[in-house]
């Protein structure tokens, strides 16, 4: 195993997929893998692939700056957890998220469905141990300018309009339930 349970196969889907995309001049790949991912051959052996190519792809465990990984990403590819949806809203990168199949309750599908009601991100299921469609989705996406612009604005939207919503719910839950 080459990653955590929760990243192996996103990280396993890029390193099949990305290959095939070496000669595209037009695409930066910045890869979190975590640090079990980063140690793992088949990150150093897609480096060697790509070594010279006009694909730009680099790889890091981790960052303690997502505020610029964020301004420099056009789309992000992740799992879908409460905390990298909000960043993602927030910061109006559109996404393509496929949610871990083992969260507990289902509860990164109910997180993603939220957003994609949107139109913000795109929700593509972890097949067995594959994720190789949501990283083609995603490269596929990257090259349709008209519609990540429409994902911009629909993060925008959810993240204005959802976050004093649930505000306003939150405060007059608290009043209601402190009455009695």
């Amino acid at each position: 195993m080459c990653s955590s349970d929760l990243s192996e196969a996103i990280n396993r889907a890029i390193w099949d997929v990305l290959p095939g995309f070496a000669e595209r001049e037009d695409l930066q790949v910045i890869h979190l893998t975590g640090k079990v991912g980063f140690e793992c051959a088949q990150r150093l052996e897609l480096e060697e692939i790509l070594d010279g190519s006009p694909l730009l792809y680099r790889a890091f465990a981790h960052t303690d700056r997502m505020e610029l990984v964020y301004s420099v990403t056009d789309l992000a590819l992740a799992r879908a957890g409460g905390s990298t949806i909000a960043e993602l809203a927030s910061t109006g990168v559109p996404s393509v998220f496929v949610p871990f199949p083992h969260a507990t309750g289902a509860h990164q599908a109910e997180n993603a469905a939220r957003l994609a009601e949107y139109g913000a991100t795109r929700v593509i299921k972890q097949e067995g141990d594959s994720a190789n469609s949501a990283v083609l989705e995603a490269l596929r996406l990257i090259e349709d300018n008209e519609t990540l612009q429409s994902m911009r604005t629909a993060c925008a939207d959810f993240y204005r309009g959802d976050a004093a919503k649930g505000i306003v719910a939150d405060r007059k839950s608290t009043r209601l339930n402190s009455s009695h």
